[in-house]
């Protein structure tokens, strides 16, 4: 059996509906085929224009001829309504161009209006004349989200041989570009979920879900699957923690009229840099303290002193060393007073065995942790008391180091990313750190603060995605030497990404930030425009998904 008699018996296998002995058929005719090279895009180069047959020796740049492929490969797709399976070889190549995919998004787009201007003019027939205008509308001009979700996807699974996958993924398109638009511009006067007011004033960038809440939330939630657009919403969502971090970070250094610089990283080098900057505010504060063991004071340790007692004998003498000697260090002079330079050093020793001894997974290490910390307390309560002027200032030094200390905690908690934590880390720290009967009641150091961060961000630090990656990968960026430029055979499809993803690049969400909850002037007439592009949108969505 020769090549063609493979082939006329796929021919017969095809028409009497026998899919299977029709490919296994392909398969051998395949294999009789001399082998040779693959070819690549760069093979399939420019076309001619021949004018009615006649040589002009122009060619047209590749990016065009690719642009009208995937024009002319969409359109036979729907006019065979999606039963145009197999293709040649070099059609499959275009898969890989982002100008095949533009063209293709450009042929839908024309093909949804063409069609639904059509149904809404033949809206007169009797009988059906509404249902024909209905269904006119949800291809081409939707009036709600259900016609739009409803035409787009109905288009899919009519125009696409996968027409399961291409049903979901037009009605997502129309989902997301109709959708979030029109949801946006219905908040002329915003209600922002619980805890986005909060997050919003101390510094945070957010989401137009993570702002809004309830449905537009769920549906941002559920499009972070969705290829190209799923990366921009994970991205924001992820920058979105990063900006709560970074508030928190900057609301520590400001009770000691410090900021964090913008060159510096979210994470373990914001940290650090806030951990050196009160350190140093500490020390310089100490330092110009001199503090006497007055008669509270001398309370106060001999209070510390009875406590002490109750420990194991290795523990009591360890903290002897770490208590008598350096408080007698300190204070066995003839004014029973510790000079700034010593009160310093006092107090930084204290604190850093304090820290040692808490971390301790031992119960009675922990004990004595507890111990060095009354000590080291009663020593600043005592300074804030004879050293009224600088009282203040170690009060917000104090202040901004404890709230840095739940932040070091919550950045080493499983899960968090370089330093970048959720806030549910950090609660667990604030619930740890205040007991579990001051955070029932509400008391924990933040806790109204955090807990209503937790109801808005993510539970978890999401993975950055790669949106500009896989743009250049799919060809709709492309550039000589690594350079990125928009080509206008790339326009269509670059128009539908930023219908759909746009809106969560960080420049878009300080706007939208802006819009939704700051309600500028003008705001009506922002609302007007988003009201009217969201069916344009709508088909621009599910044009850039159905050619995905």
């Amino acid at each position: 059996m020769d090549y063609n008699e493979v082939i006329a018996d796929a021919k017969r296998a095809k028409e009497l509906g026998d899919l299977d002995l029709e490919l296994a058929l392909l398969r051998k005719a395949d294999s009789m085929q001399p082998q040779v090279a693959q070819p690549t895009r760069s093979d399939i180069g420019g076309l001619e224009l021949r004018p009615f047959g006649i040589d002009t020796g122009v060619t047209m740049p590749q990016s065009l001829s690719e642009g009208l492929a995937g024009m002319g490969r969409r359109m036979t797709e729907i006019g065979t309504l999606g039963n145009n399976q197999v293709q040649p070889q070099a059609d499959r190549l275009l898969d890989d161009s982002g100008y095949a995919m533009a063209g293709g998004i450009g042929t839908d787009i024309g093909a949804m209006a063409l069609g639904g201007g059509l149904l809404r003019g033949a809206s007169a027939v009797p009988k059906v004349g509404k249902a024909l205008q209905w269904a006119g509308n949800a291809l081409s001009a939707p009036k709600n989200v259900a016609q739009a979700v409803t035409g787009a996807a109905g288009y899919g699974a009519a125009t696409s041989p996968e027409r399961a996958d291409a049903a979901l993924a037009g009605g997502v398109g129309g989902l997301l570009g109709y959708g979030i638009p029109k949801a946006m511009g219905a908040v002329v006067k915003p209600t922002l979920q619980k805890g986005a007011q909060a997050l919003k004033e101390s510094g945070a960038t957010l989401t137009p879900g993570e702002l809004l809440g309830g449905w537009v939330q769920r549906i941002e939630d559920g499009a972070t699957s969705i290829p190209f657009a799923g990366d921009f919403i994970k991205n924001a969502k992820k920058m979105s923690i990063q900006s709560f971090n970074r508030s928190l970070v900057d609301d520590a250094l400001k009770q000691v009229g410090g900021k964090l610089d913008e060159a510096i990283p979210t994470g373990r080098e914001a940290i650090a840099f806030a951990d050196n900057t009160l350190s140093t505010k500490y020390d310089d504060i100490l330092s110009s303290m001199n503090v006497q063991a007055d008669p509270q004071l001398a309370a106060d340790i001999a209070n510390l002193r009875g406590m002490i007692k109750q420990l194991p004998s290795k523990e009591r003498s360890y903290i002897a060393r770490n208590f008598d000697e350096q408080y007698d260090k300190a204070f066995n002079n003839p004014t029973q007073t510790a000079l700034g330079k010593t009160f310093k050093e006092l107090v930084s020793s204290l604190r850093g065995k304090e820290a040692t001894l808490k971390g301790s997974s031992d119960a009675y290490q922990k004990e004595a942790g507890q111990a060095i910390s009354e000590l080291r307390k009663s020593l600043m309560e005592a300074a804030k008391r004879q050293n009224p002027a600088l009282g203040d200032d170690l009060a917000k030094t104090d202040r901004a180091y404890a709230m840095l200390s739940r932040i070091k905690e919550a950045s080493a908690e499983a899960g968090a990313q370089d330093g970048v934590f959720t806030p549910a880390m950090l609660l667990r720290k604030i619930k740890k750190q205040a007991g579990t009967n001051k955070f029932a009641k509400g008391e924990g150091f933040g806790q109204e603060y955090v807990e209503g961060a937790k109801g808005v961000l993510p539970a978890t630090v999401p993975d950055s995605g790669t949106p500009l990656r896989a743009m250049v990968g799919g060809g709709l960026l492309a550039g000589a030497g690594g350079a990125s430029i928009a080509t206008p055979a790339a326009l269509p499809a670059l128009a539908g990404l930023l219908g759909t993803a746009g809106l969560y690049t960080q420049p878009s969400q300080k706007i939208i930030q802006a819009l939704l909850a700051s309600r500028p002037a003008g705001a009506a007439g922002v609302r007007r425009a988003i009201d009217a592009s969201a069916p344009y949108l709508g088909l621009l969505g599910a044009g850039v998904n159905l050619n995905q």
